[in-house]
């Protein structure tokens, strides 16, 4: 049966060259040259990924650096860099010589098998490598790199901070911008406004309320006109935890661009009634009354609605020309 078993490791198709390998490493640790022989000769690179596999078992390290090094396939080549990281603890020379294929390789496909199989926990250097990636040309190896990072991969919060800025990709540049903010809210000043605008939601605490720093970049840049594409529902939330701390003529810009959104509208009449309205307010203000004054007909003083109306009658007068 041994015999049949080192013959199976060099005849039939990929499937049995596989199962004999795998065989043979099994019950045979003495093995180990015919195996490493079998991975110089073998055709099929699926096959030789499984010779890794066999071969990193068995301690053979000098076979899988070989191959991790200089194998014709970037998934062999992968498959065995992921395995010399797996056996190079308190082996610097083993973890360096997969840093520098990782950087120098031609293919991008290994780099990215690498960056999602290769377990980092104990290796600094490499660790340090694939976070450096976040600015590979690759947008395949940049997804890689951030599913790292959203794992637990350690990265500087300021180089994370210049690719949420400078990402082109949006699907990309909103995760990383999502992570750089939970590290530096003042990210938030520095991105772009469309980005800004989808990354708003997950901003909210479980209190209900933005950050203080996210807070100052939204109401700082719809201040100065920038068109940040705010919706009905951050709208709400806005008015609704923060309406104490934004300025009147802001939040009547606020109101104005999402009437149905606004909320407290009582107290946005009440501190438009303090002051004389300039003549920005008195447009919000009449914009805010031509989208709700459908409700200012209605009469019965128990309704809600009603309510409602007699609040935008309050501020109609107070919008009205002079």
């Amino acid at each position: 049966e041994q015999v049949e078993i080192e013959g199976g490791v060099d005849r039939g198709d990929a499937a049995d060259r596989v199962r004999a390998a795998w065989a043979l490493g099994l019950r045979e640790p003495a093995a180990s040259e015919l195996l490493v022989e079998r991975a110089a000769e073998e055709p099929s690179p699926g096959v030789r990924r499984h010779l890794v596999v066999v071969l990193a078992g068995l301690g053979e390290t000098e076979c899988v650096r070989v191959l991790a090094d200089h194998d014709p396939s970037p998934a062999v080549r992968a498959t065995a860099c992921v395995a010399l990281v797996r056996m190079a603890r308190g082996a610097p020379e083993h973890e360096q010589l997969v840093v520098d294929r990782l950087v120098q390789d031609p293919a991008d496909d290994f780099r990215v098998r690498v960056i999602d199989e290769a377990e980092i926990d104990a290796c600094p250097m490499l660790a340090r490598a694939i976070a450096e990636l976040l600015a590979h040309p690759c947008e395949e190896v940049r997804h890689a790199v951030v599913a790292r990072i959203e794992d637990g991969l350690p990265i500087d919060a300021a180089a994370l901070g210049y690719r949420a800025i400078v990402e082109p990709e949006f699907g990309l540049r909103y995760q990383i911008a999502r992570l750089a903010v939970r590290l530096d809210p003042s990210v938030a000043t520095r991105i772009d406004a469309e980005t800004l605008h989808s990354l708003l939601p997950s901003l909210f605490g479980a209190d209900g309320r933005l950050p203080p720093v996210a807070l100052d970049a939204v109401l700082n840049r719809w201040s100065a006109g920038e068109h940040l594409l705010l919706d009905g529902i951050v709208v709400h939330q806005l008015l609704a935890a923060h309406f104490d701390e934004i300025s009147r003529h802001l939040l009547l810009q606020l109101a104005a661009a999402h009437p149905w959104a606004t909320t407290r509208l009582e107290d946005l009449v009440e501190r438009c009634a303090r002051t004389p309205l300039d003549h920005a307010e008195r447009a919000a203000g009449e914009a805010i009354v031509a989208e709700l004054g459908d409700v200012l007909e209605e009469e019965d003083e128990h309704d809600v609605s009603a309510r409602h109306g007699r609040t935008l009658g309050a501020l109609a007068q107070l919008v009205a020309p002079r």
